[in-house]
C-alpha cells in the first residue's frame, strides 16, 4: 500500500496519494497491462544519451504491416477526412500525418487505437493499425 506524503523507490515521481485512490491506481495498472501494446511491432526505437538531453529516433515505422490490406481499410474508413494521400489532418494545416508519424509515432498509434473523441474517428484494432502504417509507408508519408 501507498503511504500519503511519501515517494516510493526513491522516485522523482510526485506524490499522487491525495489525488488517486487505490482503486484508481489499480485501474491505471489494468489499462497499462490490457490496453497498451508492445510498440516493437510498429517501429524500431533508437535512443542515445540520457534523459532529458538524449535523443530518440524512430525507424522502420509500420514494419509488420500489410500494404494492400492497409490501403483498402484506409480508403474505406479514413480517406474521407484525411484525403486520398492520408496526409491531411482536419483543422490543422500546419502538420501532416506524416510529420506526426515520423516525430511522434507513439501519439499517432494512441490516436488510432483509441480514436479521437468528438470526431468521426473510431477506435481501430492494433492489427488494422499495422496494416495502415505499412500502407502509408509505401505511399511515403
Amino acid at each position: 500500500m501507498r503511504t500519503a506524503g511519501t515517494k516510493s523507490y526513491n522516485s522523482n515521481m510526485p506524490d499522487y496519494t491525495n489525488i488517486l485512490s487505490d482503486a484508481l491506481a489499480w485501474d491505471i495498472v489494468k489499462f497499462l497491462k490490457e490496453e497498451t501494446v508492445n510498440t516493437d511491432a510498429l517501429y524500431d526505437l533508437v535512443t542515445t544519451g540520457v534523459y532529458p538531453t538524449g535523443t530518440v529516433t524512430y525507424k522502420n515505422i509500420g514494419k509488420d504491416g500489410n500494404k494492400q490490406a492497409g490501403e483498402t481499410y484506409f480508403a474505406a474508413k479514413c480517406a474521407s477526412c484525411h484525403g486520398v494521400s492520408g496526409s491531411t489532418i482536419p483543422g490543422n494545416a500546419e502538420e501532416t500525418v506524416g510529420s506526426i508519424a515520423r516525430n511522434e509515432p507513439y501519439w499517432l498509434f494512441f490516436q488510432l487505437k483509441f480514436g479521437r473523441q468528438g470526431t468521426a474517428m473510431q477506435t481501430i484494432s492494433t492489427y488494422v493499425i499495422l496494416l495502415w502504417l505499412k500502407a502509408k509507408i509505401y505511399i511515403k508519408l
